[in-house]
């Protein structure tokens, strides 16, 4: 029975991994620390200052309103080089590919790679853009510069509302037009169902 109980908690543990980090985490890496240290407060997103050895966030219309449907309109700080903000409901004019992380979650360092390349490959026929939430700004910037991939930063969580996710990864698949169109809770399993779901979303092909 002990064994058993074991195996039960293992799988529990590794299906959590798998799917997606709770938002408890990002409660804990942006609040007191899980093994009762201080707490941590996360910088405000007037504090981050833009990486130069990062990628360049994708230009936008700076203060478009939302549409019913479409992403929230919230400006936010690029963690790379210009434009310095970000403003998401300006994310307009063609397909959007939206990725919620954190570097305190390894499922979405495990997948940043994955939308990296596919936004290499992508060129201007798709934006990719990762908005990193409730994570320290600095940290954040240094990994999206390694990955790479333009990410903007919402250290305070102001997209969990508007956005509805409970925990990262989710990924936001956008028309042109800036509807959400379909939403990948948890990790992303591999680059063929990326592709799959960008064509079969988005209508849009993009190169292995």
């Amino acid at each position: 029975m002990r064994m058993i109980g074991r195996a039960v908690v293992l799988c529990v543990a590794g299906t959590a991994v798998l799917t997606g980090c709770g938002a408890q985490d990002g409660l804990a890496a942006a609040g007191a620390g899980a093994d009762g240290s201080a707490p941590v407060t996360a910088a405000p997103a007037s504090a981050v200052t833009p990486d130069a050895d990062g990628l360049p966030c994708p230009a936008s219309q700076l203060g478009a309103p939302a549409i019913d449907g479409g992403l929230p309109a919230l400006t936010l700080p690029c963690l790379g080089p210009g434009p310095s903000e970000v403003t998401l409901s300006g994310l307009v004019g063609q397909p959007v590919l939206l990725n919620v992380w954190a570097t305190w979650c390894p499922p979405c360092r495990a997948e940043m790679p994955l939308l990296a390349e596919l936004s290499a490959a992508a060129g201007d026929r798709l934006t990719v853009l990762g908005v990193n939430v409730l994570d320290d700004p600095t940290a954040a910037a240094e990994f999206a510069a390694q990955v790479p991939l333009a990410s903007v930063a919402d250290p305070d969580g102001r997209t969990r509302a508007e956005l509805g996710w409970t925990g990262p990864p989710v990924t936001y698949f956008v028309d042109s037009s800036g509807q959400v169109v379909h939403r990948t809770y948890g990790q992303i399993e591999d680059a063929a169902t990326l592709r799959d779901d960008i064509r079969r979303y988005l209508g849009v092909e993009v190169p292995a």
